[in-house]
């Protein structure tokens, strides 16, 4: 018989065991010690936050980690838990493992937290009550945008170093700067542990120095994706890009923001050649408390982003509220008027989440119509809860096997490829629509321009990932492949898709 409980202190080794091999074997070589203590690390912390299923032998079948979080959004403290390294033993699939423990998790947490964000795939976790959810930009610094704006000499100002230096003489003090930065956001994460938050995953830490001052700090993966950047000042914050992409002489710079950071959003379509707009990955929320959530997160939004007067009264998944903006104050009370709109869980969060809910929503269309309320979770907090717990949450597969290299036939074999493009291929946005589908299909590797008018590749994953990749490249109607020449190489151990 299974028995489904929090872990014990002394099973942090089985839990890292475990959570490695299955992400290991589903997707890339995975060391969670390393990549996120702060979830495996031995002692009473991490037996509180990790749930286990134990089989009569005492081997662990699956573990799901919770870990509880403060969220601070409008002045107001929200109580949010972070949903990750969802690890369920290959031959354990499809007994339940994953149900009974998640649900385990959100039943005790009901009436102690606001919400609960995860990454994930949707139809899996829209079982458990989670709708998709949250916004954010995409620009891209090139380097022809920062030849043509500054002149030679206008960003010798800014200098950068390591924010966390080696010898760990700063530490203190780097820490202490950059959580001041990180709570001066409109929303975040209260972040216990700054240099590891920072750190996680095999990110950098970047301080950016203006004459001879600390003035921010940069978080980058793969040396050219800018998941964070923070300034004292916002007049500082374009320009300091811009000299972070010279001083290092990278062809471009990809910097995501969440949507409610409208003040950077506007300084960077002055200056980048492009910018998307997209859903954050794959986010999703669970709510606890609409009123709690509602209040904080549109009290937000009217600082940052503007919010109509008006009253919306309903009654979410039974709990009754109303809602009411005047000259931009948000008020939250729980009762409901007569005849107040009565909508459960999935159709409350869809109407406040999804911005794409109107077309074929659940909703009913006089709701949608005149109440679009949208909230603006966020992808800030999404960025807090990877570091925290990691971009992958799924069940494993693969054979489970101790130091094995067999695998299962059904498994699909991870290979790497070294591919040459030829055609129009530069100037087409090529190398941004590479990285943006080896993300979402969860790929590593690089692509990088060449002197040649080609574009050269490194992509790691199975044949008919890489495939999809390929055809998803292919969308644009500005690329044209007229020829590839592909080579099979050996595997690496690496994280994360990257534009050189």
């Amino acid at each position: 018989m299974t028995e489904y409980r929090l872990a014990k202190p002394e099973e942090w080794e089985d839990c890292i065991e475990l959570a490695n091999y299955v992400f290991s074997t589903a997707h890339r070589p995975h060391d969670f010690e390393q990549l996120i203590p702060r979830v495996y690390q031995a002692g009473p912390e991490m037996a509180r936050i990790h749930r286990v299923a134990v089989a009569e032998n005492g081997r662990l079948r699956a573990e799901i980690a919770v870990l509880p979080q403060q969220m601070a959004a409008g002045g107001k403290l929200l109580r949010a838990g972070y949903v990750g390294s969802v690890s369920v033993h290959p031959k354990a699939r499809g007994e339940g493992h994953m149900k009974r423990l998640l649900g385990d998790w959100i039943t005790d947490l009901e009436g102690t937290c606001d919400l609960l964000a995860l990454d994930g795939q949707r139809q899996r976790y829209a079982y458990f009550g989670f709708t998709p959810g949250s916004e954010k930009y995409t620009f891209y610094l090139d380097v022809a945008n920062v030849r043509h704006t500054w002149k030679n000499g206008e960003l010798s100002a800014y200098t950068f170093a390591p924010l966390f230096p080696e010898n760990g003489e700063a530490d203190e003090e780097a820490a202490a700067f950059a959580k001041k930065l990180n709570e001066e956001k409109p929303l975040y994460v209260v972040r216990e542990d700054v240099k590891a938050c920072l750190k996680t995953f095999g990110e950098q830490a970047i301080a950016i120095w203006k004459n001879g001052e600390r003035i921010g700090y940069l978080a980058l993966c793969g040396g050219n994706q800018v998941v964070e950047a923070e300034v004292l000042e916002e007049q500082d914050f374009v320009p300091a890009l811009a000299a972070y992409l010279k001083e290092n002489a990278l062809d471009s710079l990809f910097i995501s923001i969440p949507v409610y950071e409208t003040g950077k959003a506007a300084a960077l379509s002055e200056v980048c050649e492009s910018f998307t707009k997209e859903r954050c990955g794959s986010a999703m929320y669970r709510i606890f408390q609409f009123a709690d959530v509602i209040e904080a997160m549109l009290t937000m939004k009217a600082e940052t982003m503007g919010i109509s007067d008006g009253t919306w009264s309903a009654v979410l998944e039974g709990q009754p509220l109303t809602v009411t903006v005047k000259d931009g104050t948000v008020t939250v009370t729980r009762e409901a008027h007569p005849g107040a709109d009565v909508l459960n869980r999935e159709q409350a969060q869809e109407l406040l989440l999804s911005p794409l809910a109107s077309k074929g929503s659940k909703v009913p269309s006089e709701i949608w119509e005149e109440h679009s309320i949208r909230l603006v979770p966020a992808s800030a907090v999404l960025c807090d809860g990877r570091r925290i717990l990691g971009n992958d949450c799924w069940e494993g597969r693969g054979k489970y096997e101790r130091d094995s290299e067999t695998r299962r036939r059904d498994e699909k074999e991870e290979i790497r490829y070294h591919v040459i493009f030829y055609g129009q291929v530069q100037g087409v946005g090529f190398r941004y629509r590479a990285y943006y589908a080896a993300y979402q299909l969860g790929l590593t590797g690089w692509v990088r321009n060449c002197w040649d008018e080609t574009v050269e590749m490194e992509v790691q994953g199975d044949e008919e990932t890489i495939t999809e990749m390929i055809k998803r490249i292919r969308t644009s109607s500005y690329i044209e492949i007229t020829d590839a020449k592909w080579t099979k190489i050996p595997l690496e151990s690496e994280f994360g898709f990257h534009i050189r």
